[in-house]
């Protein structure tokens, strides 16, 4: 088999590297038979075990076991069998791997455990294998990483759970600060934020550099954990040398900044640098943030800490259309309201109908604002219509709504620029 030299996956595998590979149990066993030394090593030290218990041959591993392969051979980073194996996912070669001896607790270079290695990939059912025959769940790496901030930032929300349920303590840090949820925020993981915060995840939790979920979130422009964070009691405006506002609008994230001002962001809020959400904007040349902020009010002549002004920074990096769009703000400011007040607002308004007819009126409860499109089983209204600022839409009669070619309000028939998903406790 011909590979080129600089192929990552030769280095140097020799014929019963590829034989065990493969599942070739016959070119395996003739390979032994003639002297092969079992436990020969490729250019990153790994034996044929290695290789197989990734890929899954059992007859081949249990061949292999049989003519005395080192159960917990360690390569050039300290791999195992076991580990290859758990990041796999294959059960039955843990199973047999174990009952062969196999070190459970073994770990490599970067302090990883065969359960870093299974709740990396996925491997739900391993992670319980693993936990059953005693394996360490609340294990820590170099990094003071626990197998379940592995699993959160991989999106693995079964393993999370499954955690959870095992006694894993959900606001562990690792050793920067960083935590499960931050961890799932950052990487935009809503279904394991989800689970993290209703099993009491804590929202306010810092990291070495001052950074919570919800800045993490921000800063990626997830706008659906964002809500989340919001709803569980995470803080708009902490103030720590930077807020959620400010990440948003450093990365262009428009929906972000029109919900953050929506959950009652202070627009004027600066880092410890004295730079605005405009600022910062303008910095990177985010012309439609730059738009929304202004329209809300943004001052383009407020200083940071060594005198610029956003209008300064978009002259001297060349952005003209901020130039311009700065020395001739907006003159009808949106002033989007709090959801709350958009919830005030909302709630004394009337049913629609496409025929115009009013049904019975919305219900008055901020937690539970029924939907006006929706005739029968009223559904909880999700979405907020922009610039009318009206919250009485579920997700589902608004994509019907799209789906005909309706870009109007159903409240006040107003065109619709933009659709901001919400959820209102």
């Amino acid at each position: 088999m011909h590979k080129e030299a600089g192929d990552p996956e030769v280095y140097n595998k020799t014929a019963l590297h590829w034989g065990a590979e493969k599942g070739h149990s016959g070119v395996v066993i003739k390979l032994l038979n003639t002297g092969v030394n079992v436990d020969i090593r490729d250019d990153r030290g790994r034996t044929a075990l290695h290789q197989v218990c990734f890929f899954g041959h059992a007859v081949v591993v249990v061949m292999l076991i049989g003519k005395g392969s080192i159960i917990d051979a360690v390569d050039k980073n300290g791999f195992t069998p076991l580990m290859s194996a758990s990041q796999g996912g294959h059960d039955n070669l843990v199973v047999l791997l174990l009952d062969a001896g196999a070190n459970i607790g073994l770990k490599d270079v970067k302090g990883r455990a065969a359960i870093h290695y299974a709740s990396t990939h996925g491997r739900c059912s391993v992670v319980e294998l693993l936990a059953s025959n005693n394996a360490d769940i609340k294990i820590k790496d170099n990094g003071g990483c626990q197998p379940i901030k592995f699993a959160a930032r991989s999106g693995h929300d079964s393993i999370v759970t499954k955690l959870i349920q095992m006694g894993v303590d959900v606001n562990c840090k690792d050793n920067e600060g960083c935590t499960s949820l931050i961890a799932a925020s950052h990487e935009g993981h809503d279904k394991v934020v989800k689970i993290l915060l209703d099993n009491k995840a804590q929202v306010g939790i810092k990291d070495i550099t001052g950074y919570t979920a919800l800045c993490a979130a921000s800063m990626k422009g997830h706008a659906a954990i964002v809500h989340l964070l919001i709803t569980h009691g995470a803080s708009v405006n902490a103030i720590d040398g930077v807020t959620p506002l400010l990440f948003a609008s450093a990365g262009g994230k428009e929906e972000l900044v029109t919900l953050l001002i929506l959950y009652g962001a202070n627009i004027e809020a600066v880092s410890s640098g004295g730079e605005s959400s405009l600022l910062v904007a303008c910095k990177a040349g985010h012309v439609s943030t730059a738009n929304i902020l202004l329209e809300e009010g943004a001052n383009p002549h407020t200083c940071d800490c060594e005198g610029n002004t956003p209008i300064q920074v978009a002259i001297d990096k060349g952005y003209t259309e901020l130039v311009s769009l700065m020395s001739n703000p907006p003159t009808e400011r949106l002033h989007l309201m709090t959801l709350h007040e958009v919830a005030s607002e909302s709630s004394s308004s009337t049913k629609y109908s496409p025929s115009g007819e009013s049904k019975s009126p919305v219900s008055t409860t901020t937690s539970n604002l029924e939907c006006v499109v929706c005739m029968d089983d009223p559904r909880t209204s999700t979405v907020l219509t922009l610039p009318c600022r009206h919250a009485v839409t579920c997700q589902r009669c608004m994509d019907d709504m799209e789906a005909r070619g309706d870009k109007r309000c159903p409240l006040c028939r107003t065109e619709i620029k933009q659709c901001i998903p919400i959820f209102i406790n």
